[in-house]
């Protein structure tokens, strides 16, 4: 009998070392209606963090905001078990130190108005104290 892995990635070929993958696009849907609704540019999958591998799934790098995308809200996650949850902790303190403001939603509420009215206060509270900044 066949040995068979619980893996989900079982048998995928793995790419080899040295060898690039392609990377995510940069701008997607939500992108495209950030800059178009609010005007500031905004990308996917930023990587903010110095030392650590860390990404947001989206961000305003200018003005350091950051949108995280949480699914599995009401079925037990990864954000909602311990070590998501105390991983994400360590993550956006590590955030907040840097100066970026964290904004969460869920696949649900990331296109509706409620969230686009929140990202664009944030972003003109931004631009005010980055404007006090530059006097």
């Amino acid at each position: 009998m066949a040995k068979t892995s619980k893996h989900i990635g079982a048998g995928v070929k793995r790419a080899k070392k040295g060898v690039k993958t392609p990377k995510k696009a940069q701008n997607d849907m939500f992108t495209f209606c950030i800059k178009q609704k609010i005007g500031v540019e905004c990308v996917r999958e930023h990587r903010f963090h110095p030392d650590r591998l860390w990404r947001f799934d989206y961000a305003i790098p200018s003005l350091r905001i950051a949108i995280e995308i949480d699914g599995g809200v009401w079925i037990n996650g990864r954000h909602n078990r311990a070590s998501g949850y105390l991983g994400d902790m360590e993550k956006f303190n590590a955030a907040a130190t840097l100066g970026w403001v964290v904004l969460k939603f869920t696949p649900q509420e990331q296109y509706t108005r409620k969230a686009f009215d929140l990202i664009t206060a944030t972003v003109a509270n931004a631009m005010k104290g980055k404007s006090e900044d530059d006097d």
